[in-house]
């Protein structure tokens, strides 16, 4: 009898062992996460949302600033484009063009026109952006809402201040503050209830 118990619980083992191959210790142990250049550190069961330790900043900054300018001028083209068709228009019932090159031409000039420039200002000011988050980030040593809703302040007055005029500078700034604060409280209500992020947002 009693070796029929050990060769019953030697199988056990085997099935075990076989339902874990091929499984790495990070799905065996959800709990543990890697830290560059060091040993296995347990997180928390209570975090919602596993962090990464020891990350390059400057990796961090390439591929926000690769997502972030990229999705931005890429839907700010579009919008400007939409607004340069309908300028189009207008342009031709205001001038009275009746040839259907010339109207076709002066809509493909005002799409393009349009659409390029406000793309083009989108892009520079996603780029602000990115460059004030990641200062803030390597002088603060942290990660929070703060470095967003700082980020979009100073971007704003920069716009301003290229605008020139004291009252630009102040509507612009608290245009900044307020989108900053807008992405802060989506980046932070996606971590509270732990969404997944379709887009990978950085």
């Amino acid at each position: 009898m009693p070796p029929k118990k050990e060769e019953g619980q030697s199988r056990k083992e085997e099935e075990t062992a076989s339902v874990n191959q091929g499984k790495s210790i990070f799905s065996i142990h959800p709990g543990v996460i890697p830290v560059m250049g060091g040993p296995l550190r347990q997180v928390s069961a209570t975090k919602r949302m596993l962090e990464l330790v020891d990350v390059d900043t400057n990796i961090l900054l390439l591929d926000r600033l690769t997502f972030r300018v990229g999705v931005g001028y890429f839907g700010a083209l579009l919008v400007g484009g939409v607004k340069g068709f309908f300028e189009g228009l207008s342009m031709i019932e205001k001038l009275g063009i009746d040839s259907g090159r010339l109207r076709l031409n002066t809509i493909l000039n005002r799409t393009s026109k349009t659409g390029s420039s406000f793309a083009n200002k989108v892009a520079a000011l996603g780029t602000v952006y990115c460059g004030i988050e990641h200062v803030l980030l390597s002088h603060r040593k942290t990660e929070d809402p703060l470095n967003t809703i700082m980020a979009g302040g100073c971007t704003g007055l920069l716009y301003g201040i290229m605008g020139g005029g004291i009252r630009k500078v102040a509507v612009r700034g608290v245009a900044g503050l307020t989108l900053g604060g807008m992405v802060a409280a989506v980046q932070y209500y996606r971590r509270e209830r732990n969404i997944p992020r379709k887009w990978a947002w950085k």
